[in-house]
């Protein structure tokens, strides 16, 4: 992530990204799955680890938080840089980063439309998926 934050500081990229004990945080969400390691998910099998993890974060207050950030930076990015294509790359991980990938679509639909209100209309989004080596190659420091 230091890579990440490198390229921020650079000006070469935004993040939108949340962290545990942030105030993003819901006490709803103590019975959340975050984890493959999660001692309830013992004795399943790897894919219903997995499986788990994504139906439980995709249930919590976090997740419609986290949708709502990138929803705004959508918006933000096309009030500040008016006329130029937003790209969105999305870091391939593990089943918390392969559920935000699966509804990356949909947020970024429900953005443009939010962006639309404000009179941004036309924005061309670009949702881009790569490994961190991609990443890394495509994005240097």
């Amino acid at each position: 992530f230091a890579h990440c934050e490198a390229l921020q500081g650079a000006g070469r990229i935004r993040i939108a990204y949340d962290r545990p004990n942030t105030s993003n945080a819901c006490d709803r969400d103590a019975d959340v799955v975050w984890s493959l390691s999660d001692p309830r998910l013992a004795g399943k099998t790897d894919k219903e680890k997995w499986a788990a993890v994504r139906e439980s974060v995709s249930q919590s207050v976090w997740f419609h938080g986290f949708q709502m950030t990138l929803k705004t930076a959508i918006k933000l990015a096309a009030q500040s840089d008016k006329g130029r294509d937003i790209r969105l790359v999305c870091i391939q991980g593990g089943p918390i980063t392969e559920l935000e990938q699966e509804y990356m679509s949909k947020i970024v639909g429900e953005g443009r439309r939010d962006a639309a209100v404000f009179g941004l209309i036309d924005i061309q989004v670009d949702i881009a998926l790569r490994t961190y080596r991609k990443f890394r190659e495509e994005f240097p420091l």
